[in-house]
């Protein structure tokens, strides 16, 4: 993978789950760009995230969530996170949402 394409759909694509998350109460860093892919660190009400977003074939965008900060390589072989990939973005606002869900409680289980 080389630099990340950072298109002008891709950005707005960043900006849109910026906003999104923002207006659920979120806190949301300013998104960095790590070369192949696009970060994001978000505090959810104390529950901290890291979005790591790349450019995928066919306007997908390919999320990969995780709880601790990675390199761009590094986040897709984290076995702690979770995927999204979709081309549709109202789609991935719903699945962050869920898979945020889904992290917090896999986090709870394992430091029980």
């Amino acid at each position: 993978m080389g630099d990340v394409d950072m298109s002008s759909s891709l950005m707005d694509n960043v900006k849109s789950l910026v906003e999104f998350l923002r207006e659920r109460g979120f806190k949301v860093t300013k998104p960095s760009s790590l070369g192949e892919c696009v970060e994001i660190s978000v505090d959810a009400k104390g529950f901290v995230f890291f979005l790591y977003i790349f450019s995928g074939s066919n306007d997908n965008l390919i999320i990969k969530i995780t709880t601790s900060p990675r390199t761009c390589h590094e986040s897709l072989l984290d076995p702690k996170g979770l995927f999204i990939i979709s081309n549709n973005i109202e789609t991935i606002k719903e699945k962050i949402l869920d898979k945020v869900e889904r992290l917090k409680k896999i986090s709870r289980i394992i430091k029980v």
